[in-house]
This record gives structure tokens, sequence and C-alpha cells, in this order.
């Protein structure tokens, strides 16, 4: 399915929505043409059908190998200074979640007295995985 149609079924489900009818056969369509796993928390939120399409459509992983620490960095870094706006950060949040999966990420990344390197280092490192001693 092309963005655009995406684009004109998000709209529907807005619709359908905003007039009181059950959106759950046009979510379902919708969450069969996009990566993102449970599309029916984008349509909560009072953003418009673009910004949603976008977000549903660049969720993803990044991909394992040479480069992840250098991307997850680059991701970092974005969500800290808030580069590229609200969606754009949203994006980068959704992309280091699914890669990356520690109980503390949230904490890692308000500590500003870790840099972005250490971040990476702390919710990719396995050893790091366990309860937080204090």
């Amino acid at each position: 399915m092309r963005e655009n149609t995406i684009l004109e079924l998000a709209e529907r489900i807005m619709d359908a929505r905003d007039s009181g009818l059950d959106p759950s056969e046009l979510l379902a369509a919708f969450q069969r043409e996009v990566p993102y796993p449970n599309v029916r928390e984008l349509f909560i939120s009072d953003q418009g059908a673009e910004y949603i399409v976008r977000r549903a459509l660049a969720y993803g992983r990044v991909p394992p190998g040479p480069g992840q620490r250098a991307a997850l960095i680059v991701l970092v870094g974005q969500i800290r200074l808030f580069e590229g706006g609200e969606c754009e950060v949203e994006i980068a949040q959704d992309r280091l979640g699914a890669s990356v999966s520690h109980p503390d990420i949230g904490s890692l990344l308000a500590d500003v007295t870790l840099s972005e390197e250490a971040v990476v280092d702390a919710v990719t490192c396995p050893r790091n995985f366990g309860p937080r001693k204090t």
C-alpha cells in the first residue's frame, strides 16, 4: 500500500473515531500495512494523520552489526537535544526502545552526567541488565 493510501486510511480512522463509530476494522487494516507494533496507541493522541503515518512507517530496530553502536549514539543524541521536532524525537525513541531493552533507559537518558556513548554502553552491555544497585 502506498503512503498516500495509508494516509487516507488514517484520516478515515480519525473521522470514524471523531464520529463515535467503531474504527476497529480500519485500525486492523492500518496495522497490516505498517511496522509499528500497536497502532491503536498512535490514534489516542491529538496528533494529525500525517504525524501518525510518519511515525507508524518509520518504526523499526537499528540493525545489529558494526554500525549499530554509532547509530544508537546518534539516536540518544537526537532524543537528548530534541533534534528535528516532536515527531522525529518520538521516532528516535521508538527506534531506541525497539533496539534495546533496559529497565532504566529513561533514567539513563535523563542523566546529563553520562555521555551519549556511556548511555549506549550501559543499555547494550549484558551485565547492566540486573537490578540497579544503590
